[in-house]
């Protein structure tokens, strides 16, 4: 009986800690919709920054420099519902709930890179390492390359990737390091405390 109430509580702490990092909900997701119609008025970068991390050897964060962004399912309906208050159109539960099951079974991360050349990331090489496990992407967008705002100085190209990572291999109460490699050999870390990220 003892075992009994304590797998109950551990049951019951583990999903309440996991809905910070997967809201299955509708309590959470209304946090969430919420959070995203209050914060419609703040620039993206600071609507987005409790899921950012900047690149290990970032001399100074801001636009110039390499970040990466973790999409849970929180910051998922979210950005939605940010959007939609933007526009005046209504957040509804069943959309949030759409999105979820769009995502659902992975951890969705966008990084922004710099280079000199237009290809300089292309191919590239991401893995997620946490626990001391290496993980490979299960999935990655197309990379979109623009030149930088401030071309033609130097770095001249932006590159923007999308990776998906399949989430049941991720233990979401250690910390993870994103580690991409580019085709000029440079590696580029972005570290993430998923145990505090919403």
């Amino acid at each position: 009986m003892k075992s009994l109430l304590i797998a109950v509580i551990l049951l019951l702490l583990s999903s309440s800690f996991c809905s910070a990092i997967a809201p299955t909900n509708d309590e959470t997701i209304r946090e969430a919709q919420i959070y995203g119609k209050i914060n419609n008025t703040s620039t993206l970068t600071d609507f987005i920054s409790p899921w950012t991390a900047y690149e290990e050897n970032a001399q100074k964060l801001d636009d110039s420099s390499e970040y990466a962004n973790l999409y849970t399912p929180f910051l998922l309906v979210a950005a939605d519902a940010r959007e939609k208050s933007i526009v005046g159109q209504t957040v509804k539960l069943i959309d949030s709930q759409r999105i979820l099951r769009q995502y659902s079974g992975y951890l969705t991360f966008s990084v922004v890179l710099f280079g000199t050349t237009p290809y300089f990331s292309e191919p590239i090489k991401c893995v997620l390492i946490t626990d001391q496990k290496t993980i490979d992407f299960h999935q990655a967008s197309p990379a979109e390359i623009t030149k930088t705002p401030w071309y033609p100085n130097q770095p001249l190209y932006l590159s923007k990737h999308y990776f998906y990572f399949p989430d049941d291999q991720v233990d979401v109460y250690k910390p993870a390091i994103l580690v991409l490699t580019t085709v000029d050999k440079r590696e580029h870390k972005f570290y993430f405390n998923l145990n505090n990220i919403r």
